[in-house]
């Protein structure tokens, strides 16, 4: 006889994957034909316009689904307007309930420098820059609830076929607080601009400061297998904020 005093049958619980960005996503963003085509789009604007230029990569938290703004360029030679094209995209999400489920993050943000008499040699990160990934970091955290620092990238067009990379990220654990540390950072980098051994010092000083770092001096739009095993070092598994916080006390 049917027992009556069952109830309905229970729903097996979803299964909660916990957000990590593994060594191998890495590797296979930068690998992938998407990223080629778009950073070539990028290198080319650069030689065309002699401006700064550049693109963001989102990625969603639980899956590997990854979605790209369009390059863009600033007005001016020394700009990169990614925040307008970085509206754009998150434009795109809100109109789809699908992609809006998904919780996308900023992930990588590049840009190109313009190539100054100073920077033919080294790639220097400026205190606009380091702010903006911080405050990019704070923006993640407020869309996804977990601490998501991006990785920062700078380039140098240094000839019609090559560039120089220079790829950073505030410590997982700990954000940096104080606005005031990003001008005493980048003040310490530019004293360093004629010294012979300077992109090596402004790595050493990004390290001091809590950031990870890569520096590929030759890229030519494929990664070769010792540049991937720097990139993979940009794995990591964010914490719930709540997590952060409790870091933080």
């Amino acid at each position: 006889m049917p027992n009556f005093n069952q109830g309905p049958p229970r729903k097996t619980p979803e299964k909660i994957t916990s957000p990590e960005i593994s060594a191998e996503f890495i590797e296979n963003l930068f690998n992938s034909k998407k990223f080629k085509e778009t950073f070539k789009r990028t290198f080319n604007a650069v030689g065309r316009d002699a401006r700064e230029w550049g693109f963001t990569v989102f990625k969603a938290l639980r899956s590997e689904k990854v979605l790209y703004s369009k390059p863009i360029g600033g007005e001016w030679e020394d700009e990169t307007v990614l925040g307008v094209a970085e509206l754009e995209v998150h434009a795109k999400i809100k109109k789809n309930r699908r992609l809006e489920k998904e919780n996308f993050f900023i992930l990588l943000r590049l840009h190109f420098h313009n190539i100054s008499p100073n920077e033919d040699r080294v790639v220097i990160p400026s205190a606009e820059d380091l702010m903006t990934m911080s405050n990019v970091r704070e923006g993640n955290s407020d869309n996804t609830n977990y601490g998501t620092p991006p990785i920062g990238t700078i380039a140098l067009r240094t000839s019609p076929e090559n560039s120089k990379l220079l790829l950073f990220q505030e410590n997982i654990d700990h954000p940096i607080q104080r606005e005031g540390i990003f001008k005493d950072l980048a003040d310490s980098v530019q004293e360093l601009l004629h010294n012979n051994d300077s992109q090596e010092e402004i790595i050493r000083i990004l390290k001091f400061y809590g950031y990870k770092t890569a520096f590929i001096p030759d890229f030519s739009g494929e990664m070769t297998k010792e540049n991937i095993k720097l990139l993979k070092s940009f794995a990591f598994k964010p914490k719930a904020v709540s997590e952060e916080d409790e870091d933080e006390m």
